[in-house]
């Protein structure tokens, strides 16, 4: 009888928050940085080994995308009409770092010299260690669970003007649980910058009186991605209200839009 042999590897992404693990990266995960076209800028991603043991790093980028229904998309560098992988050279991409022991990946972002270039250009840098299976154990049909932490790192460049700020309400929705009541708002982002984005909605009743003003938790989100927002109701008593929806982005990026709801 032939025994199945199986490896299962627990892949975890960090984004953008530090979480407990072998291999750290310190600092903040989002690299954010404004400059003209034609500039160059550089700096340090710094790694701490916090095991007992040595470990190889690998580092390598990728593209990034996300969209309201909760989709992350990684792509090839370069896929993304506002990547700015091609822009960024680092080194080294894999090395050695022993217990307790801190390296640096030191990077230079190049931005090209285009008078086009402006507002948002994104993409990540991914840092992960580099796991090695004994082929013995595999042979023998082991079963392993691997846990591997991989970090992302948001390489952000910001060119020129910063580029026009421009929201898009694509979906509102009422909904409700057993014990809660809100309303989904669905936002993309068809400007050209990254936006920091307050959403509130301020509710009357059909006599025009002010009911209140409800706000969602604020959000970030790059031009051509989407995001979801929920502006918790709970406490309104049921009835047909008027709402002013509206989404703050910042810098004149000021979006609204009227919404009736009937609550039962």
């Amino acid at each position: 009888m032939k025994t199945r042999k199986w490896i299962f590897f627990a892949l975890v992404l960090i984004e953008p928050a530090l979480a407990l693990a072998q291999v750290a990266v310190l600092g903040d995960l989002v690299n954010e940085k404004s400059v003209p076209a034609g500039r160059s800028y550089e700096g340090v991603i710094t790694v701490q080994n916090l095991g007992s043991e040595n470990r190889e790093v690998r580092v390598y980028q990728n593209d990034y995308r996300y969209d309201a229904e909760g989709t992350k998309a990684y792509s090839e560098p370069g896929k993304n009409p506002r990547s700015n992988s091609k822009w960024i050279n680092f080194t080294p991409r894999q090395f050695a770092v022993g217990p307790g022991e801190k390296a640096d990946i030191n990077y230079l972002v190049t931005v090209p010299s285009d008078s086009s270039l402006r507002g948002t250009y994104w993409s990540m840098m991914l840092v992960e260690p580099v796991i090695e299976v004994n082929p013995e154990t595999v042979r023998q049909g082991q079963i392993h669970i691997i846990e591997k932490v991989r970090y992302g790192i948001h390489m952000i460049t910001n060119v020129g003007r910063m580029g026009a700020g421009k929201i898009a309400f694509k979906k509102i929705s009422l909904m409700k649980t057993d014990t809660t009541r809100f309303v989904r708002v669905d936002l993309e982002n068809t400007g050209e910058r990254r936006l920091h984005v307050s959403l509130w909605a301020d509710l009357y009743d059909m006599q025009g009186k002010h009911i209140g003003k409800f706000s969602a938790k604020e959000d970030v989100f790059y031009p051509g991605t989407s995001i979801r927002c929920e502006v918790d109701i709970s406490k309104v008593l049921p009835g047909t209200y008027k709402a002013l929806i509206v989404a703050d982005g910042g810098e004149e990026a000021l979006f609204g839009v009227d919404y009736s709801l009937k609550l039962e």
